[in-house]
């Protein structure tokens, strides 16, 4: 498989390795750039994360009491982590939208009962 990656990159090992290094680091920094850059796309990416922890628990018939391997917290609380992020983020593109569209009021939707 790594053959592959370097084969369809078309660079060598070193390279190869620096840029996955760096891309690791990049994901284990992003906490301290969550406020940064398009709230939208953060948005996108917390989302795309709790998605994960749940799909990660079916598929693994897992329950949320579980802790998984490597993992410190049970996925309930993974679960309730991402989501305070989501909520995060939410409010970010919010307060964003609203600042840059003032008049703009907020949508008003009537819901089917």
């Amino acid at each position: 498989m790594v053959e592959e990656d370097f084969n369809n990159m078309g660079c060598d090992r070193a390279h190869f390795f620096s840029h996955t290094f760096k891309k690791q680091l990049k994901l284990n920094n992003m906490g301290l750039h969550k406020d940064v850059g398009d709230p939208s796309i953060a948005l996108m990416e917390e989302m795309a994360e709790a998605i994960q922890v749940i799909a990660k628990m079916h598929r693994f018939n897992g329950s949320w009491n579980e802790v998984p391997p490597g993992k410190e917290h049970s996925r309930w609380m993974e679960l309730v982590t991402e989501m305070q992020d989501v909520m995060y983020q939410w409010e970010r593109l919010r307060d964003y939208y609203w600042k840059c569209n003032e008049d703009i009021s907020e949508p008003q939707q009537d819901y089917p009962q």
